[in-house]
């Protein structure tokens, strides 16, 4: 990492999208999530947690695609 940037590493047993949201909740913190290149059905799972994090996230979400389609 580079200096001067803070990272927690938590596990957390709860729905993903609440959970990150709730997580990260200060104006200053940055929170990155993937999105993209999954089956239809996983598409929809993660599609939807990072839709969830960009609408209900108190701080920036950088939505991040795969560089290229994974099989499932």
């Amino acid at each position: 990492m580079p200096g001067g940037v803070a990272v927690r590493l938590i596990v957390v047993r709860a729905r993903p999208g609440p959970a990150l949201a709730e997580l990260a909740d200060q104006p200053d913190d940055l929170l990155v999530v993937g999105y993209g290149g999954w089956s239809r059905l996983g598409c929809a799972v993660h599609g939807s947690v990072t839709r969830y994090c960009m609408a209900h996230a108190r701080c920036p979400v950088l939505a991040v695609p795969l560089p290229f389609s994974c099989p499932v």
